[in-house]
């Protein structure tokens, strides 16, 4: 199970992509935090969280994903495969492609008390010269 967080920083046109993994065979977890310098409104920033999520997903070779947003209308895009924001559309088109890639890949909706994680790491990506990776 991916969850995905994204939080804008207020100062600066930044904001920070928080990827955290459970891997249930495992017991283990996983988590990125990604700095990305681009702006745009929080349906894009949390498409963007969601397409980083699938890329890493992919590099690490996994086969079945379920990824988990808190962006519910994002969600739902992602189930339809179109959004009339030509923006919003090229990234959900970019998440579409890499899903084919898998076995399966699905989205869900998840409430923001259930990607605290996510958003801790989030905070961390904003931090200066953060780009870091977590095992444990």
């Amino acid at each position: 199970m991916i969850t995905v967080a994204a939080i804008t920083s207020p100062n600066i046109n930044k904001f920070g992509i928080g990827i955290t993994v459970f891997l249930p065979l495992s017991n283990g977890r996983t988590a990125w935090a990604i700095p990305e310098y681009r702006g745009g409104d929080q349906k894009n920033i949390d498409a963007e969280a969601i397409r980083w999520a699938v890329m890493k997903a992919r590099e690490e070779g996994w086969r079945n994903i379920v990824v988990r947003s808190n962006n519910r209308s994002l969600v739902d895009l992602l189930g339809s495969g179109f959004s009339k924001d030509a923006t919003v559309a090229t990234l959900l088109e970019d998440i579409l492609c890499f899903c084919e890639l898998f076995e399966s890949c699905s989205f869900e909706f998840c409430d923001n008390n259930k990607i605290t994680d996510g958003n801790l790491v989030a905070n961390q990506a904003l931090l200066p010269d953060s780009d870091e990776v977590w095992r444990f």
